[in-house]
């Protein structure tokens, strides 16, 4: 029997091979899109958990407030891992790491290479988060200054087939030990590691005094939490330890307050912060990517069970037939239900293929190792399997028992058209699908909109064609002047800086105080050579900027920009020229002092993520890690990095040359929202095409139903024109229908989003009126060729058998 139904069941579908490829191709696509998109959702919500006891690790985190802002800063001051592992009994364990700045030299046998992703780190470290080693010890691995451990791809790298254990390399010149190799940990842990370096290394740096300190913001710290502990009790109790003790001797222009993140939270929870060095992810970009998903397979599903319904109508007569001829109802419905599980089984199959095409693309897109493999894993399987059953029954069930109540004698004399009720559904469903579609094309163009907008906006200072690179070796630095002097010789080269705080990149964030009144508020610090404003291009709107004549302006000056003279108080940028400001120098002791001797106008020196904050520019040698060059023209770039690489090699010979451009920085700030865009109008084409395969079978199902109307609207004199006109229209209706339910969700929606940004374009009509347009064009061209066949049809073709 079940074969019988089976044999009949492949017989009609390929009795009817447009049904067939409409519905097979729309619920494919619907498929693949939904396992592409829950495989990355997956992937994002469980990074960290195959750390041991990753439920009871905590990163410890800042809330930073200052008089006019407040941020979350991923770095904490050292103080903090030594209170909380000695004097709180709820935590088990306690450790910290230092980034490794910018990219690492690396040595060998006269070969040098950049390598990144590095951290110094204490010894427990590696067991803390479970990492092992393929070769070493990881308890002893960190426990002795210089000792270093590179991830397997650094060991293939520098020693091919031998093990690395004991060798020595050099990083900056200076060698290192190697005394563990990492074993391959997942792709989901959130740090980046290629090489880690024993924190004992820097024991002239981390001095005990400094690592007592509760105000300097360098370290990520993590807790292990003993099992049962109340976290939100324990940071409250740390919050209070630290109010008493470091805020009277932090609160100058800035107080700290501590919290706990969950381990498991950091890649998702972590996309505000600020100093981060986590592969950070966005929740709120996952769920929309997850809603994407649960929407175009709604879309697939409902345009499935549309035209399952559609076309279950059309075979009224073939019911009539089979129960004269002594079929039963539930025969019937299994008839029905059997078609349905074999359309959804091939399209589960075609959709399962597919993905495993595209995932390829999609790992090279997203940076991930992603898997589909529903064999081995029981969860995908059984989540395939009840797909099928639940559509299966959602669109067989309904047609079936609809039909199959159908007296045989009706049924076989009358052309069923079916019910005004099901005509309805069917209207119903063509809505809801169109307004999921022009949901999306109205976010993909909003995406693009605030892109563009951050893009081209004003930046306060020329952003493009600007090149910074990393100082290194000691004769670059004892030569400093000189380099840049022969940086200026070459072609295409307009000026050069020597500084500490690049746009889009690195920058310091310091304290500053107002001499007069000792009010200190929190700025961000950039240390700069003469040349610096106008290597940038910064606009002065009061004052002037440094110069190289008056030697006193290399230990008294400072500018800043328009938001430090609010901040400061004053209510005009020339009332604060000729005012003193004190700094508490990074290196030497005592007070800077100084006056202000120009102001400019407010620049971004980061994302527009980030509202513009006080700036404080000086010039301070102590500090010069980068160079700073604006080059000439587009045509003239690979000339002018050709004789900057020169120069360098003159200097530092020993080092590769690796540069940056500040326009490129900047855009990676925008990368999560760049990759976010691009998905989103792939699958806005997606979603669109799927429903524009349901509008096409049921625009051809109604134009079947209407043959006799349409032929005796011709007979009466109606032409071609406003026979097309009128099938359009009636379909049209539905569609300005969704599309007058979408945009106002669309704009709610948008509004949201754009609340992560600082800046924000304005959602104008124009994105309206193209969304709009955009589907109604694409629905009339999916109406369309059906409208006119029926329009240019003979009417004694439908009306001989009258």
């Amino acid at each position: 029997m079940l074969k019988n139904y089976l044999k009949t069941s492949i017989r009609n579908l390929i009795n009817n091979k447009i049904y067939t490829f409409i519905n097979i191709s729309g619920l494919s696509l619907g498929i693949v899109t939904c396992i592409l998109i829950a495989l990355f959702v997956w992937d994002e919500k469980h990074f960290d958990n195959f750390v041991p006891d990753s439920q009871n690790i905590y990163r410890v985190y800042n809330l930073n407030k200052t008089e006019t802002a407040e941020s979350f800063l991923a770095v904490c001051p050292p103080a903090y891992k030594g209170a909380l592992a000695n004097d709180y009994a709820e935590v088990e364990n306690a450790t910290y790491c230092m980034r490794y700045y910018n990219k690492a030299t690396f040595s060998k046998k006269g070969e040098a290479f950049f390598e990144e992703n590095g951290l110094f780190a204490e010894a427990i470290f590696l067991n803390f988060f479970g990492l092992e080693l393929s070769n070493g010890n990881a308890e002893t691995a960190l426990a002795e200054a210089n000792s270093l451990v590179i991830s397997n791809k650094l060991a293939e790298k520098y020693f091919p087939k031998q093990n690395a254990v004991g060798e020595l390399i050099e990083i900056e010149g200076n060698p290192y030990k190697i005394t563990g190799v990492l074993a391959p940990f997942p792709g989901n842990f959130h740090l980046n590691i290629d090489f880690i370096i024993s924190l004992k290394t820097r024991k002239a740096y981390l001095t005990p005094e400094r690592l007592a300190g509760w105000g300097w913001h360098e370290f990520f710290t993590y807790i292990k939490v003993k099992d049962g502990v109340d976290v939100q009790q324990l940071q409250d109790k740390f919050t209070t330890q630290v109010e008493e003790v470091a805020h009277p001797i932090t609160n100058q222009g800035y107080v700290d307050y501590p919290l706990f993140q969950k381990l498991q939270d950091i890649h998702l929870y972590s996309y505000n912060f600020e100093y981060d060095i986590a592969k950070t992810g966005n929740i709120h970009y996952v769920d929309a990517m997850s809603l994407v998903a649960i929407f175009i397979m709604l879309i697939a599903c409902f345009n499935f069970i549309n035209l399952s319904t559609a076309q279950s109508v059309k075979r009224a007569k073939e019911v009539g037939i089979r129960k004269a001829a002594g079929a039963h109802r539930q025969q019937l419905i299994f008839q029905f239900l059997s078609e349905s599980f074999v359309l959804v089984l091939i399209s589960v199959i075609i959709g399962g293929v597919l993905t495993e095409v595209l995932l390829p693309f999609l790992n090279s897109f997203t940076d991930k190792e992603l898997v589909f493999n529903p064999i081995s894993s029981p969860l995908v399987f059984a989540s395939l399997l009840a797909f099928v059953l639940i559509v299966t029954l959602l669109s067989g069930l309904y047609p079936a028992l609809v039909i199959s109540k159908f007296e045989p004698l009706k049924a076989i004399k009358e052309n069923k058209s079916g019910s005004s009720t099901a005509t309805k559904l069917r209207q119903s469903l063509v809505i809801i699908q169109f307004v999921i579609s022009t949901l999306m094309i109205f976010g993909s163009a909003i995406i693009y909109q605030q892109l563009n907008f951050l893009q081209s906006k004003d930046y306060g200072f020329n952003k493009e064609r600007l090149v910074y690179f990393r100082l290194k070796g000691d004769n670059m630095r004892r030569n400093l002047e000189s380099f840049k002097n022969q940086l200026l010789q070459e072609v295409g080269v307009n000026q050069v800086s020597a500084c500490y705080g690049i746009p889009g990149d690195i920058v310091a964030w310091d304290a500053i105080i107002q001499h007069e009144t000792q009010k200190t508020i929190s700025a961000n610090l950039f240390a700069v050579d003469y040349n610096y404003p106008k290597t940038l291009g910064l606009e002065f709107i009061a004052g002037r900027d440094f110069d190289v004549n008056l030697k006193t302006d290399s230990a008294e000056a400072f500018i800043i920009n328009e938001t430090a003279v609010k901040n400061l108080g004053y209510s005009a940028p020339e009332e604060a020229l000729g005012k003193e400001l004190d700094w508490n120098p990074w290196v030497e002791e005592g007070l800077k002092s100084g006056r202000i001797i120009g102001v400019v106008k407010d620049f971004h020196y980061r994302s527009l993520h980030q509202k513009v904050e006080a700036a404080v520019l000086q010039i301070y040698p102590t500090a010069y890690s980068f160079i700073l060059a604006s080059i000439g023209t587009n045509n003239s770039i690979p000339n002018s990095l050709k004789g900057i690489e020169k120069v360098w090699r003159e200097y530092a010979p020993e080092n590769p040359f690796d540069y940056q451009f500040v326009d490129n920085s900047f855009d990676k700030s925008y990368q999560a929202e760049q990759k976010l865009g691009s998905i989103f109008i792939v699958f806005a084409l997606v979603s669109v095409f799927i429903a524009c395969f349901g509008l096409f079978g049921l625009i051809s199902f109604s134009t079947a139903q209407k043959r006799k109307e349409i032929s005796i609207r011709k007979v009466l004199g109606a032409n071609q024109f406003s026979i097309v006109k009128m099938l359009i229209a009636s379909f049209s209706k539905l569609v300005i229908i969704a599309a007058c339910i979408s945009l106002p969700l669309g704009y709610y929606y948008a509004q949201n989003w754009l609340q992560e940004f600082a800046y924000q374009t304005h959602i104008g009509v124009g994105v309206f009126m193209v969304s709009i347009f955009s589907i109604v064009a694409i629905s009339w061209f999916t109406i369309a060729y059906h409208a006119i066949i029926a329009a240019f049809e003979k009417p004694v073709n439908a009306l001989r058998s009258e």
